[in-house]
C-alpha cells in the first residue's frame, strides 16, 4: 500500500511543482496539484540519490528530479520517507 507525503517537488525536466509523493517497495509516483500523475520511478533508482543541501536529487532515464527539502512544510515526512527505502 502506498503512503502518501505532502511536499513540492520540483523536476528539472518537467519544469512543474509537484505536491504529492506517493511511495511503496516498487517506486515513487509524482503526482499534481490536480491528482494527476506526473512521473515514476522505480525503487531500484534510489540507489543514485545524491544528497546535496536540503536537495535530494535522483537520476532516472536520463533526467534528474529533485525533491527540495523544506525544513517548516516537508521535513518529518522527507524525513520518513527515507527511512522507509533505508537511505539515512
Amino acid at each position: 500500500m502506498a503512503c502518501a507525503i505532502a511536499m513540492f517537488v520540483y523536476t528539472i525536466v518537467l519544469q512543474k511543482n509537484m505536491w504529492v509523493i506517493l511511495y511503496w517497495k516498487g517506486g515513487l509516483l509524482f503526482m499534481d496539484r490536480g491528482g494527476n500523475m506526473v512521473s515514476k520511478i522505480l525503487s531500484n533508482a534510489l540507489s543514485q540519490v545524491k544528497f546535496k543541501g536540503r536537495k535530494i536529487i535522483i537520476p532516472y532515464n536520463g533526467k534528474r528530479y529533485v525533491i527540495v527539502r523544506c525544513k517548516n512544510d516537508n521535513e518529518k515526512d522527507v524525513q520518513e520517507m527515507l527511512q522507509f527505502y533505508h537511505l539515512v
